[in-house]
């Protein structure tokens, strides 16, 4: 699985949430070059750093799963990367 997935996954949940890069940052306690890497794909997220965001999303992280699968089937499926 390419890392950009998770990327894709957390900047969806972000923008529906209504939320900055900077407002995430001040709740996650991230700099501006972590999610940077993570959002552009070029790190892949470890789990306790996925639980941090989510959290500070209000999002349950099986559900942000839910969200990485369902742009996997889409990007297999020819759909791009839009929001599920």
């Amino acid at each position: 699985m390419r890392y950009n997935i998770y990327g894709t996954a957390i900047r969806i949940v972000r923008k529906q949430r209504q939320c900055s890069q900077e407002q995430l940052m001040s709740r996650t306690g991230m700099v501006r070059s972590q999610l940077y890497y993570l959002e552009s794909g070029q790190r892949l997220p470890r789990i306790d750093t996925l639980e941090i965001i989510c959290q500070a999303l209000d999002i349950p992280l099986s559900k942000f799963f839910l969200i990485v699968e369902q742009i996997r089937e889409m990007e297999l499926n020819g759909g791009g990367s839009g929001a599920p």
